[in-house]
Parts: structure tokens; C-alpha cells; sequence
């Protein structure tokens, strides 16, 4: 159990966020009118929210625009291993702490329910072992490539409806190291350029050939506290039949750090 479990608080994240922190890829008409649709609280009542375990996916639908969205998860630290299963230690950790906690406090129990409770857990591993972007590139493709397998039920269920994947990106920020080592010790610098993750040609290169009309893609905890002046979107909308593929950025996957050490 996390705050993040139920989708709709997710969807509220995105709302909170300021327009100038949101990218929107091209800046048409159709492009806004979907951005108005679901980070105005109003016109985001035109939706019906179907992610309960009983109604037929995908998570939201709005009957006047013909439009669907499915609503996942990603992070730089969540791993598969050898027999198959799907890692996250972080997740495992926070559902631990907070079922301690609710199950102590009728008041934290409250607050949990409301999805007012924060937590950040300590796993134990540090730097690269804990944040790393190899991680981060194979969990997004694993997760996209899971929800477009569903996509053709999804248009049974909606026949006619537009296509929409809604992404929550848990990740840090990452910066690609110039002329540099990674630093092994506190207080040691690191030179290098921000990961422009929106551009970033080996997450957006899945949706290539894909059935997906429309993609957000929100990455709340990219924030830069130590520089103020850095102007940094936390959220992007596309159009995918419009991405210019041979315009995005190609990383290798060993030049990004994570930022959070």
C-alpha cells in the first residue's frame, strides 16, 4: 500500500502541476483541448473512472471525446530477476513501514487513506546499485510494452475511441557526466548536461508502430531544489503520430547518473 496505488491520485498530481511546467508535443488545438480535458477539475468530471478490479479496462474513459486512457507506473529502480519476477524494493519497503504505522495510529491510518501519507524509504543500497538508467530504460519498455499488448481489448471495450497511455515516472533526474568520473565520496562534483528525458529516443523509440494515439508522461520527482534557475518540465503530452523520431536524443547506457546519491 503507497499513496500512489490508486490511480486517480496520480491524475491529481498531474493536475497540481503549473502549465509551464508541461511540455506539449506539437502545441495545437487538439494537443491543449486533451491537456484542458484532464488538468482542469472540472472537465476531468467528463471522465469515468473504471480501475476498479470489476469494470472493464482500460482505467478512464469520456464518452464525449471517444477517448481512453490507461494509467501505469515506471522507476529507475525496479528490476526482474532470475526466476522472472518483478522487483521493487522501495515499493516493498514503503508498504511495510506504512501498514506498521496505520496499524499503530488510527490518525496515520486516516491520513494514509486520504493519500496524505509520505514515505521514502531506505533500502540499503546506495548511488548506482539504488537509481540507476539502464533500470530506468528497461523499465519503461517493459511496462509500455506489457499495456500495449491490452490495447485491442481495450478498443473492444471503446470501440472508436482515441488511445491514450498516461505514464507516472517515479525515476530521479539524471545527468549525463562530462569529461568526469562518477563521485565515489559526499562533496565531490560531478560536470555534466541534464537527461532531456522527453526527448530521450530510447524510451519514446517503443511507441514506434504502436496502436497508442496519445502519451503523458509525468515525472513529479525530477526537481531541482539546489538550482533554482533550472527550468526543467516535469510533464509532456504527445501526440504520437506526431513524434519526429529522428529528432529525439540517443544516451548510451552508461553515460547518466542519477542525481540522487
Amino acid at each position: 500500500m503507497n499513496r500512489y496505488d490508486k490511480e486517480e491520485r496520480i491524475i491529481q498530481t498531474f493536475q497540481d502541476l503549473k502549465r509551464r511546467r508541461i511540455k506539449i508535443f506539437p502545441l495545437n488545438f487538439n494537443n491543449i483541448l486533451l491537456y484542458r480535458l484532464i488538468h482542469n477539475k472540472l472537465l476531468w468530471k467528463t471522465w469515468t473512472d473504471a480501475s476498479s478490479k470489476n469494470a472493464l479496462p482500460p482505467d478512464f474513459y469520456n464518452n464525449k471525446f471517444k477517448l481512453m486512457m490507461d494509467v501505469m507506473r515506471i522507476d529507475d529502480h525496479t528490476f526482474v530477476d532470475k526466476n522472472g519476477r518483478v522487483i521493487n524494493r522501495h515499493n516493498e519497503q514503503e508498504s511495510q513501514i506504512t501498514k506498521q504505522l496505520i496499524d499503530k495510529n488510527k490518525t496515520i491510518k486516516e491520513i494514509a487513506e486520504a493519500g496524505n501519507l509520505f514515505i521514502n524509504p531506505y533500502c540499503g543500497l546506495e548511488g548506482h546499485n539504488d537509481h540507476n538508467y539502464k533500470l530506468y530504460v528497461d523499465n519503461f519498455k517493459r511496462v509500455i510494452e506489457k499495456h500495449i499488448q491490452k490495447i485491442e481489448k481495450y478498443k473492444n471495450n471503446h470501440p472508436g475511441f482515441k488511445t491514450m497511455f498516461f505514464v507516472f515516472d517515479e525515476s530521479t533526474p539524471y545527468i549525463k557526466l562530462i569529461d568526469c568520473e562518477v563521485p565515489k565520496g559526499p562533496g565531490e562534483l560531478m560536470t555534466g548536461d541534464l537527461h532531456c528525458w522527453w526527448k530521450d529516443s530510447n524510451m519514446l523509440n517503443i511507441l514506434k508502430d504502436s496502436n497508442i494515439d496519445y502519451l503523458i508522461w509525468i515525472t513529479p520527482f525530477k526537481i531541482f531544489k539546489s538550482f533554482p534557475k533550472v527550468r526543467y518540465p516535469l510533464a509532456a503530452i504527445y501526440n504520437v503520430s506526431k513524434i519526429k523520431f529522428n529528432k529525439n536524443i540517443k544516451y548510451e547506457l552508461d553515460e547518466l547518473e542519477s542525481l540522487e546519491r
